[in-house]
């Protein structure tokens, strides 16, 4: 088969922080489809900040992936780390754009490692966002404390009406996995330093395949990650011997169910 042959869709990057070139490396790679994810690019993110963030997602990056040869996929949403002091207004900046724009998610939020009250307020309204625009949500789970906070993560979603469906728990690690597809959420696979390593990964895929919703992503932001993460999982995969079917769905498939992507 080999992983040049393969689709792809990458679930989760930031490519406002990314060159031109890293777009071009993956259109070549096979990669058609990318989902671009708000995030916390500046300290003291406000309002105003988290609107500029969305009109670039939405207007520049969607134009700068069309050049480089790829279909780009926006998700707009508070990430934990950088919660604005007006929240419900950021939250009202949020419905406008769902409302007039092409809008493919809400995200990236989620729980950092130190669980506020606040953080937890703008996830649940984030959710509730999701819930009531019929949008799949990606929620972030962070590096320090990932277990218990994952648990706390799975706590608010068992407690809320969105359709599991729609659900896509991000950062999984070989340990909280196995957690988050028992409760019929997506498993987000991020394939970059502090995250898991390719060969994890496919550890993960090897295990869970079998009736988990497995989503593998690059997370390329502005730290270290590989625009080719997902064809490196997907040779690996293949080296292992795991069926053509389970490699597509990991890197194509279930992304495009999850994200409503029509090739």
């Amino acid at each position: 088969m080999g992983g040049a042959h393969l689709r792809y869709v990458d679930a989760h990057l930031h490519l406002d922080v990314r060159s031109y070139e890293d777009l071009e490396k993956m259109a070549l790679a096979g990669i058609r489809h990318v989902v671009t994810c708000a995030h916390d690019p500046y300290p003291g993110m406000t309002r105003e900040v988290y609107e500029a963030l969305y009109r670039r997602l939405i207007e520049i990056e969607t134009m700068r992936g069309e050049r480089a040869g790829l279909k780009v996929h926006v998700a707009i949403g508070v990430h934990p780390g950088g919660i604005p002091e007006d929240l419900e207004g950021t939250l009202e900046t949020i419905e406008k754009h769902v409302e007039k724009d092409e809008i493919t998610a809400i995200g990236e939020t989620g729980l950092n490692a130190e669980v506020t009250p606040t953080a937890r307020k703008a996830l649940e309204a984030q959710l509730d966002i999701a819930h009531e625009y019929d949008l799949p949500i990606i929620v972030h789970t962070p590096g320090r404390n990932k277990e218990e906070v994952t648990r706390e993560v799975l706590k608010i979603l068992a407690e809320h009406p969105i359709d599991g469906e729609l659900v896509l728990v991000d950062h999984a690690s070989p340990e909280t996995a196995p957690e988050i597809a028992e409760e019929g959420y997506a498993v987000g696979l991020t394939l970059r330093p502090g995250e898991l390593t390719v060969e994890e990964a496919a550890d993960i895929v090897e295990n869970l395949a079998d009736g988990a919703r497995l989503v593998a992503s690059s997370d390329l932001g502005s730290m270290a990650a590989d625009p080719l993460a997902l064809p490196r999982l997907a040779l690996e995969l293949e080296r292992r011997g795991v069926e053509k079917a389970t490699i597509r769905a990991v890197v194509h498939d279930e992304a495009a169910s999850l994200y409503r992507i029509r090739e």
